[in-house]
């Protein structure tokens, strides 16, 4: 068992009175938390603040470290820096709202300016969304659009955004019509600095809020956080299996730093998921936010009231990923805020993921408390950081605390159990096109282009036909995926979700698609794991009558749309697709030496089947920005 501890602080605003003794991260917190992260088999790290304002204006203020901030065993602190994901889309739609209420601005700007007024670059392939989408369509995830968080890149940069992605990405719903969760419509919001003042979003953040609110460890920079020392390291499990969910036997390593090359001036995830922060930080955001804007220490009015209050009002109806209580309300969505209720008391939060981080960041407005809770687990920390936050939450309101560990280890066994039992294609076909004409390059505008390489049974580097691909079978695990099946490998450099897809042959042209992270098993290591946790679809290869790869659609739910959107319907693999792909390169005839004959691959069905199923079995949660 890991050897847990806590280093505890108390944080005082100087011009109140100091508070004498812990409220709530009590040694009987201290006690919850490293037991749960222990019951977990979690040898990561929890960071946690909280705040509440007493009826005479004086403030608590608790923040508190348990457990590990990487795998060595270094301890977390209040001043340990974690990435707290969507968490930054609230400092987003911020500076944003800065702008809305800039009376010097011209021409001004509302939260119903169309985004084409701003940017005349700006068209999605539905046009009445194109003329019509406003900053608070954008800001409420209702653009028509699903999430297609695979589409683009940490590095991309505006002009790609604009000229290649937004036109290109197949909405999944009439415009306004749904609640879907979009990361890349934050991405725009993030350019509205640097369109209107030719400042970064970075940049904008840190001179109109980091820095007149005293919060001088937050920064976009993974730079500057691995500079300080402070930053955690995100902790994986290496070996997670269905059968060991929580990861008893497998063993701990640490990720590579998240958007590692993250400057000062941010990048493409800064909007949706660049901000950097610790609990320190974070007690005086929850400050500012539960005083509407002022400053806690000095009382200057750092964000409007109405920006606050704005982005705190309901707009559509909203969903996520969690099991919820009958104690909750109805879930709303403003801008970059979930609005609900909680045991009689109105709640506004939002939950963030990225590789190796989670948060969540609560405010009761009416009782004047805040919490957030902050954690570098992988695998599990997007529930234990809930877990810890309703704990505290229960403890402000007074009430008996609920058992949410108990349900979300309840929702997660339902997870794996309900998942469908594989069922063997019977007969099974082999593709009706040659394996060398389903090698090759693919191109979707805004996906960019992906090169499938060819992985036969118990493949080796030096079967796989071109030089490009035989460099990306070099950071392929040999575990990490089935070899006795019939894959396909895809690398996707710099994405910030996956740096690989798997695609698995099913029968005939239906191939499975799994999303994956290969990892170093250490820095400059030549050997690499597998990541747990995925996306999955459905590739489907369109063949012509000649028996040519045109393309392929990826189907089964890969564009992440909202709860209840209908699947693409039509006649054709490019109609019913969520994201097509044309054929636009074949590989070269000098490189096709090793391959096997479609006669060949009815021979290996009986191992491609038993492959298969395990690949199946493989998949549980899906981990957004």
């Amino acid at each position: 068992m890991w050897l847990l501890s806590l280093q505890f602080a108390l944080a005082v605003l100087p011009c109140f009175p100091a508070v004498e003794a812990a409220k709530y991260l009590t040694p009987d917190a201290a006690t919850f938390v490293n037991n749960l992260l222990s019951g977990w088999h979690s040898p990561t790290g929890i960071s946690i603040a909280v705040v509440e304002q007493a009826d005479n204006g004086t403030w608590l203020v608790e923040t508190a470290g348990y457990g590990n901030a990487d795998v060595s065993g270094t301890r977390v602190d209040e001043s340990t820096l974690f990435y707290v994901g969507s968490n930054s889309k609230l400092f987003d739609i911020m500076a944003t709202g800065l702008l809305v209420t800039n009376d010097s601005l011209s021409p001004r700007i509302s939260w119903n300016t169309t985004m084409k007024t701003i940017f005349p670059a700006f068209a999605l392939s539905d046009s009445n969304a194109t003329e019509l989408a406003t900053i608070e369509d954008l800001m409420s995830h209702r653009t028509g659009l699903p999430s297609h968080d695979f589409a683009y890149k940490s590095n991309t940069n505006q002009s790609v955004v604009f000229s290649d992605i937004l036109p290109n990405l197949k909405p999944s719903a009439p415009f306004r019509s749904a609640f879907q969760y979009t990361n890349i419509m934050y991405t725009v919001l993030g350019y509205i600095p640097t369109q209107l003042l030719q400042v970064p979003l970075s940049q904008f953040v840190k001179t109109k809020i980091f820095d007149p609110l005293g919060m001088s460890d937050s920064t976009y920079s993974a730079q500057s956080a691995l500079a300080s020392g402070k930053l955690a390291k995100g902790i994986g499990k290496d070996g997670l299996t269905l059968d060991d969910p929580y990861g008893e036997k497998a063993t701990a390593r640490d990720l590579p730093t998240f958007n590692e090359n993250s400057g000062d001036d941010g990048n493409a995830i800064a909007g949706p998921g660049g901000v950097i922060s610790n609990a320190k930080d974070l007690a005086v955001w929850l400050q500012t936010l539960l005083l509407n804007g002022t400053h806690p220490g000095t009382s200057n009015q750092v964000i409007p009231a109405e920006v606050i209050q704005k982005l705190a009002t309901p707009l559509i109806k909203g969903t996520e990923d969690f099991p919820r209580g009958n104690e909750q309300g109805d879930l709303y969505y403003g801008g970059a805020q979930f609005i609900s209720q909680y045991r009689g008391e109105n709640i506004v939060e939002h939950d963030g993921q990225v590789i190796g981080f989670n948060s969540v960041v609560s405010r009761l407005p009416n009782k004047k408390f805040g919490v957030a809770v902050l954690s570098n687990s992988h695998e599990y920390g997007a529930f234990l950081v809930q877990i810890i936050k309703w704990r505290l939450i229960d403890a402000a309101l007074g009430m008996d605390p609920i058992d949410w560990e108990s349900r979300f280890k309840t929702f997660i066994a339902q997870q794996f159990t309900s998942m469908p039992t594989p069922t063997i294609p019977r007969p099974v076909y082999p593709p009706t096109a040659s394996m060398s004409s389903i090698q090759g390059t693919y191109h979707n505008p805004a996906y960019g282009a992906v090169e499938f390489c060819y992985l036969p049974p118990g493949y080796s580097v030096s079967v796989t036909n071109t030089s490009s691909c035989q460099n990306v079978m070099q950071d392929v695990p040999l575990d990490g995926i089935n070899r006795q099946g019939i894959n396909l490998v895809v690398k996707r450099e710099d994405s910030p979700v996956s740096t690989h897809w798997i695609v698995s042959l099913w029968t005939g042209n239906v191939w499975n698609v799994t999303s994956a992270n290969f990892f170093p098993v250490s820095n400059g290591s030549s050997e690499y794991w597998k990541l747990f946790g995925s996306a999955t679809g459905t590739v489907t290869l369109s063949v012509n009558s000649s028996s040519l790869v045109d393309g392929f659609g990826i189907t089964g739910g890969f564009w992440d749309a909202g709860e209840g959107v209908v699947d693409p319907q039509g006649s054709s693999v490019r109609e019913r697709s969520e994201v097509w792909f044309d054929k636009v390169g074949e590989v070269p005839n000098s490189a096709r030496r090793n391959q096997r004959s479609v006669s060949a691959w009815q021979a290996g069905m009986g191992l491609l089947i038993i492959g298969l199923l395990r690949e199946m079995g493989t998949s549980s949660f899906v981990f957004f920005i």
